[in-house]
């Protein structure tokens, strides 16, 4: 007969089996691994290119956020364009997987400044050494941001983004006539474009000089 010490002890062993994760990796929107790391060494080979194909030919519309491929269980976010994801072979509880990856996400940007593609390439070692402390050998640590900088010190290599220029708008008239005023005033100059002061003394044009061999009358 077990006694109650030993009881609790294998309570709490099985408990932290169940919470245990496999493997967790990055999909770029291409299906290209950017990141994997495994914790506990039995993951299968191939299983990131399988879940990818799995959820980007869903049949009914867009994945659920948890699938089930060959009795392992897959569970991912979409995070400015990429794929969290984490693998486990046991009956886990989702919305609790689901905040460890959001948490995640916020961990990455909080570091990195941004989460893309690209900065997750130039800080792979500093991702890698963020998940060593959130994953324990596939169990769940703390997850704060504030935590993990005392134990995190690795400075980011920071991704400069650029937004895009707006377009300019063609103007549809370039050259815009002028609208007729509709309620002209009376004393208005019906030609505008004539000169209002015009010169009293205009210059004299030189008369011609008759043709050669003839006289003037």
């Amino acid at each position: 007969r077990l006694g109650p010490r030993l009881r609790l002890r294998l309570r709490l062993k099985s408990f932290w089996v169940i919470m245990a994760v496999n493997r967790f990796f990055i999909l770029s929107p291409r299906g290209d691994t950017i990141i994997s790391k495994q914790y506990r060494g039995d993951a299968e080979p191939g299983a990131a290119d399988a879940f990818f194909r799995t959820v980007k030919f869903w049949e009914e519309g867009d994945a659920p956020p948890v699938v089930e491929i060959g009795g392992t269980n897959y569970l991912y976010v979409k995070k400015g364009g990429l794929i969290l994801a984490l693998t486990t072979h046991f009956n886990v509880s989702p919305s609790m997987y689901l905040e460890l990856l959001n948490r995640l996400a916020k961990v990455f940007k909080d570091y990195c400044g941004v989460l893309t593609e690209e900065a997750i390439r130039k800080n792979f070692i500093l991702i890698y050494e963020l998940l060593d402390e959130v994953l324990d050998y596939g169990y769940p640590q703390g997850s704060s941001t504030e935590l993990l900088r005392n134990y995190v010190h690795n400075e980011p290599i920071m991704v400069r983004v650029f937004s895009p220029s707006p377009t300019p708008t063609p103007n549809p008239n370039p050259n815009p006539k002028p609208k007729p005023n509709p309620n002209p005033s009376p004393n208005a100059d019906p030609h505008p474009n004539r000169n209002p002061h015009p010169n009293p003394n205009p210059p004299k044009t030189a008369r011609s000089s008759p043709p050669a061999g003839r006289c003037r009358t």
